[in-house]
């Protein structure tokens, strides 16, 4: 349907193309993500919406929630409403519901990983943020936080996203006294990668103490590429670095 947006909407609306939408953590109306759609929303009427989408997959999840139509939404929200009238009638629209089933419904927001994303953003996230799960030295595996960090609302620094700075040489590591990598420092584009090199050098090594090769995670990465797990350990005992190990994999 065709929406006429008023001169006060331009006063409140985000230029998106080069700012961005507030953090799905920040709630509005007792809910999170819909500020973030509230912001998406007006920067849709007003033409500055740049690369993100509106009603998107996180978007609907809001509005199904709420039993909120997204066409009365936008329509609402082209008035030039501000945030306390959009509170307002997200409050008067929004299915009446226990002040618990909301609690519980934002907790299982914020608890979402990547792996409930669709494969195709999965898939972006994985290219376009190779070490997005660290962020220093502290996880970060929520989706609120991936966009968090993608919007720079935390700050990190190229150096500091863990797994881009590792070892790469074909030094085994003594595993009697350090610890192979995480599991989710990546390698050749898979996750325990990494950490199954680190165990099959300190096995051939003699230094792989309390460490299984081919334990059960390894097992998986094995299983899922289709790689023996005798190949790759002859491969690793030619003294092959992070690098070749990484081609040959691939």
């Amino acid at each position: 349907m065709a929406i006429t947006a008023s001169p006060r909407l331009k006063e409140l609306a985000l230029d998106l193309t080069s700012a961005f939408p507030r953090s799905p953590h920040e709630s509005l109306a007792g809910y999170v993500v819909a500020a973030r759609a509230l912001d998406k929303c007006r920067a849709f009427l007003n033409g500055t919406l740049g690369e993100y989408n509106y009603n998107c997959p996180l978007d609907k999840q809001f509005f199904e929630f709420a039993e909120i139509n997204p066409d009365d939404f936008t329509g609402f929200v082209a008035t030039g409403a501000t945030d306390e009238e959009v509170v307002a009638w997200i409050q008067s629209h929004a299915k009446a519901r226990e002040r618990v089933e909301s609690v519980l419904w934002n907790n299982r927001m914020r608890s979402r990983t990547p792996a409930d994303l669709p494969p195709e953003i999965q898939v972006m996230w994985e290219e376009e943020m190779p070490g997005h799960l660290f962020a220093g030295k502290r996880p970060l595996y929520r989706t609120f936080d991936l966009l968090d960090l993608e919007e720079e609302r935390i700050p990190v620094s190229a150096s500091d996203v863990y797994g881009l700075s590792q070892p790469s040489d074909a030094k085994a590591k003594d595993l009697t006294r350090e610890f192979p990598r995480s599991p989710r420092v990546m390698l050749a584009g898979y996750v325990i990668a990494a950490r199954a090199l680190d165990k099959c050098r300190a096995l051939l090594n003699g230094t792989v103490g309390p460490y299984i090769f081919n334990g059960g995670m390894d097992k998986q990465f094995f299983e899922f590429t289709g790689i023996d797990a005798d190949a790759f350990r002859a491969f690793v005992s030619t003294g092959a670095d992070d690098v070749a190990v990484a081609d040959w994999i691939v």
